[in-house]
């Protein structure tokens, strides 16, 4: 699953999952930490917005505030752009990534798998 600094509430309720449940692994940057409930409060002069809940992923890590750290995590924007194609951009070095992981071409998924056997 591709995930970046932009991945936050519902997007990261359901990457904890996959990730918990070993269906998925995260390929990209630390995710955003976005996911509670909130209610608000009408008051007179305004109104309030309370957080009420919070997610947690299944095997009970917390969501928000701390994000998700990605499996095969991938540069952030700026870091090791040298090795981009010229007018590539970080979204398409996260997609990249996630192909090699898909097609068993990453490193850590060969030592793995090569453990396994």
């Amino acid at each position: 699953m591709l995930v970046d600094n932009g991945t936050a509430g519902p997007g990261e309720i359901v990457a904890a999952a996959l990730l918990d449940a070993g269906r998925a692994k995260l390929v990209g940057e630390h995710t955003f930490g976005r996911a509670a409930v909130s209610k608000t409060v009408p008051l007179p002069e305004g109104g309030l917005v309370l957080t009420v809940a919070r997610y947690v992923s299944p095997k009970g890590n917390p969501i928000h505030g701390e994000g998700l750290q990605p499996s095969v995590p991938v540069a952030a924007e700026g870091e090791e752009d040298e090795d981009l194609p010229e007018g590539a951009t970080r979204p398409d070095r996260i997609l990249e990534k996630a192909l090699e992981v898909v097609k068993g071409d990453e490193p850590a998924t060969k030592a793995k798998d090569a453990a396994l056997s």
